[in-house]
């Protein structure tokens, strides 16, 4: 949270694609927005999110995201 912070990171939105699960795994796929104190884009991109069922209730087990902007020249 505190790299977030110094990021000049205050905000982000997600929007998921899919979601599929099978037993006591799922996975999810969507795209996120990360966004700064005046409410601009910072970054955007993908992620993919691996949950696992742990005592009934699913928990992030595993995640991984990638940006869609260019790198900086």
């Amino acid at each position: 949270m505190a790299g977030r912070a110094r990021l000049g990171i205050k905000g982000i939105r997600l929007k998921t694609l899919e979601v599929e699960g099978s037993g006591d795994t799922a996975h999810e796929v969507g795209q996120y927005e990360l966004l700064d104190a005046a409410g601009r884009t910072v970054d955007r991109g993908k992620y993919v999110v691996i949950w696992q069922k742990e005592g009934g209730r699913f928990k992030l087990h595993r995640d991984i995201w990638t940006t869609s902007l260019p790198p900086a020249k």
